[in-house]
């Protein structure tokens, strides 16, 4: 007997989502806040049509900002289409407008859109494709041009990218611009292990950045990534260089990176960096295993310290002279055997919190199998005045580290604070120390005598607090 006709049935919904407690704290207590989201249904049972339109004028989740966002949706019997759209998208540190995916479904292919412009209005990424579920893979494809970093660039018609449960094949997914390029291809191998290799050609990493202005990281990047068997015994081989490579504005140099895997879980290794000054070369072999084993040599003929001094983040500014030596690293990473000395020659930088300039003229720190030593370590402040640090690190597990040190020191210039510089405290402090530094990370220990001694201007807090540390004998001079 068959079954009585069902009628059509048409509905409209109208719902509004109100802040709540229970919302914030047990569902997303990720959203810090928002402003009531309001959803508007309509479905046609006639057509078998089903419109959908929502709408969130605010919301802050986890630590962005998102405003006037909107998304429609809309289907009938043989598509469903949509489009989301944000205006603006702003974090601490990034700013994202006029963000854009759109797309239809229809017979296990999706179409899809995505961009968004940057802080300053300019389209930094427009791409689209089609996205397709097969019987034994998924492929994507792209459209001929795409909008990466503000650049419009070109891509070779019928690319595709097909993931299958054992592989992935790339076919012409070339992305090119003038004499740029970055390609992914397939190379011959097993027909279940086809290698990946992704190249690099003449790659500005200084222009990719969503912040405009002055790029953070400068330099030209060129060569190749092989990835064999990405599912199973990952094994690769890398040949990448950098030209003029540069952190916050300070020239580092030319990087060189060799990486070879003949075989899954065993890695050699050759790197350099080359250039101002900069002569510093890395080679060595590291072994994944049942107990990982790793064999590395770093050679340093020469590094100049005015070239990292962005790399301090502005707590050391004016960075002057080199560091040379060589340290060789055998055995498990968690503990290894250490062989070697660092050398100091005529270094020295300004310390911004605590507002004082030193210099280390001439020391050495040896490296002998699980132990740091230090002999007469000798730190200068702007008068010369030393404190000098002898003693020993011991590592014989990088969980475990212990100390048997001593610093001593007579006048000397800790920090020279403006009263303005910071919420915490101001003034001069010079001390006197004659400290022992026994224990370990879990149980530090400080020993001996300290003496706070007071400048032209005396160390204040802001808030007339000042702590003295426990088991120390501290004396203020009057």
């Amino acid at each position: 007997m068959d079954d009585p006709e069902i009628p059509d049935q048409h509905f409209e919904l109208s719902l509004t989502i109100r802040p709540s407690p229970y919302f914030h704290e047990l569902l997303f207590p990720q959203i810090q806040s928002f402003e009531p989201i309001s959803l508007q249904a309509r479905f046609n049972g006639t057509e078998r049509l089903l419109a959908m339109d929502a709408k969130m004028p605010e919301m802050i989740f986890g630590g962005w900002h998102i405003r006037d966002l909107a998304l429609e949706a809309g289907s009938d019997t043989e598509m469903l289409e949509f489009s989301f759209q944000v205006p603006e998208l702003t974090s601490d540190a990034l700013t994202i407008k006029d963000v854009q995916t759109s797309g239809s479904f229809r017979e296990q292919m999706l179409d899809f859109r995505v961009a968004f412009s940057d802080m300053q209005d300019q389209p930094w990424l427009d791409l689209a494709g089609s996205l397709k579920q097969d019987v034994d893979y998924t492929e994507l494809k792209l459209d001929t041009t795409i909008t990466v970093n503000r650049e419009d660039w070109q891509i070779d018609p019928g690319n595709y990218l097909r993931v299958f449960a054992e592989k992935i094949e790339a076919r012409d997914l070339r992305i090119y611009q003038e004499e740029k390029e970055i390609a992914i291809s397939s190379k011959e191998g097993e027909a279940d292990a086809s290698p990946l290799q992704l190249s690099l050609q003449n790659i500005d990493i200084g222009k990719f950045d969503l912040l405009g202005g002055e790029a953070i990281v400068q330099g030209v990047i060129d060569g190749s990534l092989v990835i064999n068997d990405l599912y199973d015994d990952l094994a690769f081989t890398a040949d990448l260089h950098v030209d003029d490579l540069g952190y916050g504005g300070d020239a580092i140099g030319d990087v060189s990176l060799l990486v070879f895997s003949p075989v899954p879980g065993f890695y050699q290794v050759d790197a350099s960096v080359s250039g101002y000054g900069n002569r510093v070369n890395l080679t060595g072999t590291y072994h994944q295993a049942e107990e990982d084993f790793m064999d590395f040599e770093l050679k340093l003929e020469n590094l100049e310290l005015a070239t990292l001094e962005a790399l301090t983040f502005e707590q050391l500014s004016d960075m002057e002279g080199q560091i040379s030596g060589a340290l060789r690293l055998t055995g498990a990473p968690a503990n290894p055997d250490m062989d070697g000395a660092i050398h100091f020659d005529h270094v020295g930088f300004h310390a911004a919190f605590l507002n004082a300039r030193y210099a280390i003229p001439e020391e050495t720190i040896l490296f002998d199998k699980h132990h740091v030593r230090f002999s007469s370590f000798t730190l200068l402040d702007r008068s010369e005045r030393p404190a000098t640090l002898d003693g020993t690190i011991s590592m014989h597990d990088l969980s475990d580290i212990s100390f048997d040190l001593s610093l001593t020191s007579s006048n000397f210039l800790l920090l020279d604070i403006p009263r303005d510089a910071n919420d915490l405290f101001f003034g001069r402090l010079l001390i006197d120390t004659d400290l022992s530094m026994p224990g370990d990370m879990a149980r530090p220990v400080i020993e001996g005598r300290l003496k706070l001694n007071q400048g032209p201007t005396s160390l204040s807090s802001h808030n007339n607090i000042c702590p003295r540390p426990s088991g120390m004998r501290v004396l203020w001079s009057s």
